[in-house]
């Protein structure tokens, strides 16, 4: 029931917030309430970067159903990019040996049959484009990898870039420092943020060059699965007159040497345009230094590439060319009536199979 009590104080309320908007006080209270918790939620959101999603809840589940999963997957950005979720793997093999049972379970993205189905997928829509299905996979491979890729390489040049930046930084600095005594000197911030971007800079170049080479050998890893999954198919599917075609031999090699340089490929692939544009950035940069000082060191890096480019191929050349003379001659050497077992070529479990004569 309403009475007259209730209504008073109800108007005497109203005449207390009226009053309240028509003075300083209450923008005052108004202002300052909006800017503290515009800086909590930006200090709350600044600490969610540095907090494992789940951590606890994590550890938790796994002792329940007294399973291991990767502590990558519920890591957070910085965890990630400091790598500091391996510490715990580190600090136990400090501890004691690692064993089997120590190794985390691997990533669902990094799992063969996750790598193997997601390439299949493209290569069936690639092949039912066609009349036949395509030989060459790199169009498969582009199509599964390429947007990991293509941000891998962003990561390689933002890193390159980070590092060409240091000596034009110092050049500023220098700059700074040699006009801080005249009369129209810049403000002091302006040294201090030459001085931090000094120690910024080359800090983010090592952490995304060390993302970059992660994920160039993660990437080259499913690459290498996939395609071997692939080829391991394929060989059991052959026909008899195809095996009369492709021997043992050669699907092992494919099985594994071919692999190995598809997946090594990979983290040095960025090499190949990062390379040129070091080098000009380079020239650029004792051009604007020295000016023309520096044509004698342009022209001795113009000689001596490819001089180092011929010397370096030559041992890969005579190696491919001996090879097959040093089969043959291996070959012959344990077809040889007489044989005997060499610690040096052969391990002993294989001597009384098939090198020691009957």
């Amino acid at each position: 029931m309403i009475t007259l009590t209730t209504v008073l104080l109800a108007l005497s309320l109203d005449q207390l917030l009226d009053t309240l908007e028509n003075t300083n006080l209450y923008n005052y209270f108004v202002h300052n309430f909006t800017e503290m918790w515009s800086q909590f939620t930006s200090f709350v959101q600044i600490l969610a970067v540095f907090v494992d999603r789940n951590r606890f809840y994590n550890i938790f589940a796994e002792t329940m159903a007294n399973t291991r999963k990767c502590p990558k997957t519920g890591a957070s950005f910085i965890s990630r990019l400091t790598f500091s979720w391996f510490t715990p793997m580190i600090m136990n093999g400090y501890w004691k040996p690692l064993t089997d049972e120590d190794m985390w379970p691997l990533e669902v993205d990094n799992e063969a049959k996750n790598c193997v189905q997601q390439f299949n997928k493209h290569r069936h829509q690639l092949s039912e484009n066609e009349a036949k299905p395509p030989v060459n996979i790199l169009p498969t491979i582009l199509r599964t990898h390429g947007p990991s890729l293509a941000l891998n390489s962003v990561t390689k040049l933002v890193s390159t870039l980070l590092t060409l930046s240091q000596p034009v930084i110092l050049d500023q600095l220098i700059t700074f420092l040699t006009a801080s005594g005249q009369t129209l000197a810049e403000p002091d911030w302006i040294g201090y943020t030459y001085a931090l971007l000094l120690f910024v800079c080359p800090v983010l170049a090592s952490v995304l060059n060390a993302q970059h080479n992660y994920w160039s050998n993660v990437i080259g890893l499913r690459i290498r699965t996939s395609i071997t999954a692939i080829l391991y198919e394929k060989s059991i599917k052959l026909s008899s007159s195809g095996r009369k075609d492709n021997t043992s031999g050669e699907l092992l090699k494919m099985l594994s040497t071919d692999m190995h340089y598809i997946m090594f490929f990979v983290p040095y692939y960025d090499n190949l345009w990062i390379s040129p544009l070091k080098l000009l950035v380079s020239i650029w940069l004792l051009w604007a230094q020295l000016g023309a000082a520096s044509l004698p060191g342009v022209i001795f890096i113009l000689v001596i590439v490819p001089i180092n480019t011929y010397m370096n191929a030559i041992p890969g050349c005579q190696y491919r060319t001996s090879w097959p003379s040093h089969i043959n001659r291996h070959q012959r050497h344990h077809q040889t009536p007489g044989y005997r077992y060499n610690p040096l070529m052969v391990p002993r479990r294989l001597v009384n199979t098939t090198l020691r004569p009957k």
